[in-house]
Parts: structure tokens; sequence; C-alpha cells
């Protein structure tokens, strides 16, 4: 959730709600489809059917994800911090 929250902040949507799947199974395949990776590796994923992998290879894709995220926000408040006190 933090992850959806943090790319939907980014592209300017803070007002949209919505509901995880519980059922592990279902869950690994909507991040698969949305996860900020290439089509190929997407397929990759939807193929694996082994699902305690999928979900291990989704966990490591959105920490990454998460720590870019978290980067780039950072950064922005650098620039707007520096452009107040030059202004």
């Amino acid at each position: 959730a933090d992850f959806l929250m943090r790319s939907l902040a980014l592209m300017g949507q803070t007002d949209i709600e919505f509901e995880l799947p519980t059922d592990p199974q279902h869950l690994s395949f909507i991040a698969a489809c949305v996860l900020p990776i290439d089509n190929e590796s997407k397929q990759t994923l939807l193929a694996e059917t082994d699902m305690a992998a999928r979900l291990a290879t989704e966990r490591e894709v959105l920490k990454r994800e998460v720590n870019r995220l978290r980067e780039a926000a950072e950064s922005e408040k650098t620039v707007w911090k520096r452009l107040k006190t030059e202004s």
C-alpha cells in the first residue's frame, strides 16, 4: 500500500482509495501487473507457478521502488528548500 500511495502522490493523485486483495495468490498477480517493471519481467512473474517465489520477487522490486520514491521525495524537498532560500 505504501508503494501505491507514494506512486499516486508523485502523479498528483492523493484522493484515491483502494483495497488490496487479502488472498495472497490474487495479490501476487495484481502486483505483477502493476509493478514498475518491463513487460517481459511482468510476464516472467505471471508465469511463475510458485506463489511464494513470485511474492518474494515482488517484495524485492517494491522495496527498491519505495526507496527510489523516498529518495526522489527527499531530493524534491531539498530543491524546494534551496529555491525558497534563494528567493
